[in-house]
């Protein structure tokens, strides 16, 4: 019961945290034309069709799609970030919770932890451009 409590509680403040207004906007631009780049593109830009598409495509080991999206996640890292945290600090609500919820437990981030960047705070803020590499 108090696991429920917790985890319920834990959605709550991470429905708080993301409806907030964001300020910022972002536009995300590959830097290369790899895969690898594809997915940090459409993880940022909070498009999970396209994050699918481009992580069914991936050459993995692994033959199932579970197996693949973990080591997605534990193999690609986009601007120096793995993709939990990557997702996070864009405000890409879907995708975060798609890699947080299947990541490893120790690449999880807690929901009621959870700070979200506000990079640029102004409301009258212009359209950031963000250059995405995976590496």
């Amino acid at each position: 019961m108090l696991k429920l409590i917790c985890a319920v509680m834990g959605l709550f403040t991470l429905l708080i945290i993301f409806t907030n207004k964001v300020y910022a906007q972002y536009s995300f631009i590959a830097d290369d034309d790899s895969l690898e780049t594809q997915i940090c593109v459409a993880a940022a830009s909070n498009d999970l069709f396209a994050l699918k598409e481009a992580i069914s495509k991936i050459s993995t080991k692994a033959k199932s799609m579970k197996g693949k999206i973990r080591q997605v996640i534990l193999k690609i890292s986009c601007n120096n970030m793995d993709l939990v945290n990557f997702t996070a600090i864009y405000q890409a609500v879907d995708t975060f919770g798609y890699f947080n919820k299947k990541a490893p437990k120790k690449m999880r981030l807690p929901v009621n932890e959870i700070s979200i960047k506000k990079l640029n705070a102004s409301r009258d803020s212009e359209l950031q451009t963000i250059l995405v590499a995976a590496k």
